[in-house]
């Protein structure tokens, strides 16, 4: 995750191959192959990041939703 000091953007990086190894072992597993625990914890731990990179990812898209693209509000958000 990096902040974009330039335009104070908020950019989530989360790598292919993360989510490469997520599915793998996910298939593996529900094909009855023995995948070693170490390789479970690591898509395990994966999988937790992934889901809330996802979360932030819909959190800026609403955000996103709020303003124009002048930056004004669109809509007012009550205090």
């Amino acid at each position: 995750m990096d902040l974009d000091q330039r335009d104070g953007k908020l950019r989530v990086h989360y790598g292919d191959r993360l989510v490469t190894l997520m599915r793998e072992v996910r298939q593996l597993s529900a094909l009855g192959f023995a995948v070693p625990a170490k390789i479970q914890q690591t898509a395990s731990t994966a999988s937790k990041f992934y889901r809330h990179g996802m979360i932030l990812k819909q959190v800026k898209c609403n955000i996103v939703l709020i303003y124009d693209f002048n930056g004004s509000p669109i809509i007012s958000v009550p205090n």
